[in-house]
């Protein structure tokens, strides 16, 4: 969490910090066991215990039954003390989530919103989710310290800006730091979804794993990609590292057309294209047998498991359509293979275990054999790992912004 070492602190608020790290790092302690850790005494662990049970940080959960006949108390988080705001945006809805200090999830819930409404409509569903979750039974208001957003985009954060982001048109070029702060009242980091991503599923999944790829592909058109070299996550100069969305990737639009947004990576594979093409290949009487299973599993609108189901059950139709976009995928990732030849490469953000068919696929399209053959999988976590990459980024910075603060004033 924190390099202690480095501020400038009077050995008491060390001493502090040093407990209070391992408070948070376990579900409950001891002050033995903090003396077999860091070395402070007993007695000043005590001191310290009770100073931070005045602050209401930690609190006492009684003492702890051993064989040996001996009871140490035993302490926890204060798991009440505040909380933390997470919002996931996308092209037509916001999720909000509800963390304590933790990072625990406490409540959750979704609010939908019109891409071409304004900047002003985004910013009212912002609030509405915020006094949905931290209002209890109406009356009471928890005491938020921070939130965070997981969008698509390149997070400019010297400017407090937001660029390049087609999923989510009216963030484009804003200043969407203040205007959030404002609205919201504490604090907010911004997070690109696919770095988030990438961070929630290699802790979780992946965590011994030193060189790893994550490739998002959202819902909407938007494809991105989290880069980790030896255990660090990888912005670029500029930040916007990953962005292989914007790829020039078909050579029969001119260069202004790609300055214009097509010929984009995102623009040829992303999810939206591909179903747009199906669901033209349906209205022309094709992909017979997508148009049954949707029937049966009484679905309006296609997606990806109709028509991995279609292209197993042997659609023509769906699989050439299907399979263009998976040719596309694999050329990406065969590049991405040479360039930075990656211990393992995971297919995630609306791709996860459940979709086996593309895995095989991208098997097929990808060369095996010889000296260049990348690690694909598919995602545990699948959309979860933005969730779990972003609770553990506003956990790292209430740590080491607020908590930390407002222990040693």
């Amino acid at each position: 969490m924190l390099d202690i070492n480095r501020l400038k602190l009077s050995e008491k608020d060390k001493n502090q910090l040093q407990v209070l790290e391992e408070v948070f790092s376990h579900e409950r302690i001891s002050a033995s066991d903090i003396v077999s850790k860091v070395g402070i005494s007993a007695a000043t662990i005590s001191r310290v215990f009770r100073n931070l049970k005045e602050k209401e940080l930690i609190k006492y959960l009684g003492k702890e039954k051993t064989e040996k006949g001996r009871s140490p108390e035993l302490f926890s988080v204060n798991e009440a003390y505040g909380y933390m705001l997470h919002y996931y945006m996308t092209a037509t809805e916001i999720k909000g989530y509800l963390l304590d200090i933790t990072g625990r999830l406490e409540k959750e819930c979704s609010v939908k919103y019109r891409p071409q409404g304004t900047l002003e409509d985004m910013l009212d569903v912002i609030q509405i989710i915020r006094d949905d979750l931290v209002v209890t039974n109406g009356q009471r208001e928890l005491r938020l310290l921070a939130a965070g957003f997981s969008i698509p985009g390149v997070i400019n954060q010297t400017a407090r800006m937001i660029h390049k982001i087609p999923d989510i048109f009216l963030l484009s070029d804003t200043k969407f730091f203040d205007y959030a702060e404002r609205i919201l009242g504490v604090p907010i980091i911004l997070n690109n979804v696919s770095r988030l991503a990438t961070i929630g599923e290699k802790a979780s999944v992946y965590p011994f794993i030193e060189d790893f790829v994550y490739f998002n592909v959202s819902e909407s058109i938007g494809i991105g990609m989290g880069i980790i070299v030896g255990n660090r996550l990888v912005k670029g100069g500029r930040n916007y590292a990953g962005e292989i969305g914007q790829t020039r990737f078909n050579s029969e639009y001119s260069f202004e057309d790609y300055l214009n947004g097509k010929g984009h990576f995102e623009f040829e594979a992303g999810l939206q294209t591909l179903y747009s093409r199906i669901e033209k290949a349906l209205q022309k009487g094709g992909c017979v047998t997508l148009k049954k299973i949707m029937a049966e599993d009484e679905e309006e609108a296609v997606s990806l498991e109709s028509l991995e189901k279609a292209a197993m059950a042997g659609d023509e139709d769906v699989k050439e359509i299907f399979d263009t976009t998976l040719k596309a995928w694999a050329s990406i990732l065969i590049n991405i293979d040479l360039i930075m030849n990656p211990e393992v490469i995971v297919l995630g953000g609306r791709i996860s275990t459940e979709n086996e068919y593309i895995l095989g696929a991208l098997q097929e399209f990808i060369p095996q054999d010889g000296m260049f053959k990348p690690e694909i999988r598919l995602s545990v976590l699948g959309e979860n790992a933005q969730l779990i990459g972003g609770i553990q980024e506003l956990k790292d910075y209430v740590f080491n912004n607020i908590i930390v603060q407002e222990v040693i004033s």
